[in-house]
Formats: structure tokens, C-alpha cells, sequence
């Protein structure tokens, strides 16, 4: 069976089951109405300072949530709605990415897609 067939939890998560509980209800409490009760998710991954290099997700099933915290300047997430995730990374077009502030947006995006 793999990963993405069972439920994984962290030892973190086990040790302090109330900070997973207060990132569910932040993120509750800021969804926006139209997927209030529409949108579930399986995964809560937090990092810390983390400057990724263009990717695609690999097992993500739906749409994913970012949201960046933090006195840090710049952060943007480059990504690239038009992707066809089928492509190289190396192909996607600069004039075609879209920057999005996650210091002061939270935002909803396919995380197949480069970025």
C-alpha cells in the first residue's frame, strides 16, 4: 500500500494534537464562504524558511491552500495557472506566471501546476 493510500500521522501531530486543532480552526474561520463546506483536505505541511525551486506537486488530489507568516520580505509564489502539467518546467514562460503575496493573501491554487 502506498503513502497515498493510508493515513499517515506525524509524531508531532500525536504530541500536540491542540496545535492541529488551532490550524483547523484558523483555517475555517478563513475560508472563504463558497467552500466552507466544500473543501477537505488531508495534509497540513508547514515550513520555515522555505524558498522552493519551480515543481509541481506530486500527489495532491484537488486544490491546495498556501499561506505565508512572518516578518520576511519578498516571498511571492510564482505560479502558473496555464501549466498543462504535462510539459518541462523548463518550458513555462515567465509572462505567463502569476506572483502572488501569501504574506497578505491566502490562496487557493492547483498545486499540479508549476509554481
Amino acid at each position: 500500500m502506498s503513502t497515498c493510500e493510508r493515513t499517515l500521522l506525524t509524531t508531532g501531530s500525536k504530541r500536540y494534537p491542540e496545535f492541529t486543532q488551532l490550524i483547523t480552526k484558523w483555517l475555517k474561520d478563513r475560508m472563504p464562504a463558497e467552500l466552507k463546506n466544500k473543501f477537505a483536505y488531508t495534509s497540513i505541511n508547514i515550513n520555515k524558511n522555505y524558498a522552493g525551486r519551480l515543481h509541481r506537486d506530486g500527489n495532491n488530489v484537488g486544490p491546495s491552500i498556501i499561506k505565508a507568516f512572518g516578518d520576511f520580505q519578498h516571498g511571492e509564489l510564482n505560479y502558473w495557472p496555464s501549466d498543462d502539467k504535462k510539459g518541462p518546467l523548463e518550458a513555462l514562460k515567465e509572462e505567463d506566471k502569476v506572483a502572488v503575496n501569501l504574506k497578505d493573501n491566502m490562496l487557493l491554487f492547483d498545486g499540479n501546476r508549476g509554481h
